[in-house]
């Protein structure tokens, strides 16, 4: 679960930013053949002082992924309770009729239908207050 996990959510997640950092390039005039070089160079420089910096840590800190210390490796714990939660009890368990979240399902229908109720009373009522909604939604969208 690990595995599937760190293939394809994180290496989407990097190629998205990977595209958004290329986009922002192409709108600074940064010719595309060197923004790729840089963000390769940067990525390998980057994971091989990261590596480094890892090995160096495990082999000169005595006991660093342990409750001895204050530093206990949550990041590992964080990941692999996931995969736990993904890989062992499943979602079927959790999120199934009768399961314990059950009813956050439902949220996205509602998600789904909510959005039509602003766009329906703008359409009606076009001089309302109603077009404010419009205008705060994209306002949000645009700081976020």
């Amino acid at each position: 679960m690990m595995l599937f996990k760190t293939w394809g959510y994180i290496a989407m997640t990097q190629a998205l930013t990977f595209a958004s950092d290329l986009k922002l390039g192409m709108y600074m005039k940064i010719p595309p053949r060197s923004m790729f070089m840089a963000q390769v160079i940067a990525t390998l420089i980057a994971g091989t002082v990261q590596l480094g910096v890892q090995g160096w840590m495990f082999d000169n800190i005595e006991g660093m992924c342990t409750t001895h210390k204050v530093f206990r490796c949550p990041t590992t714990q964080v990941f692999g309770a996931a995969s736990v939660i993904w890989g062992v009890i499943g979602p079927q368990r959790q999120f199934s009729v009768g399961q314990i979240y059950s009813s956050l399902t439902l949220f996205f229908l509602i998600g789904a239908i909510l959005p039509f109720i602003p766009w329906l009373m703008i359409r009606k009522y076009p001089r309302s207050w109603w077009k404010f909604v419009k205008y705060v939604y994209l306002f949000s969208s645009a700081v976020s």
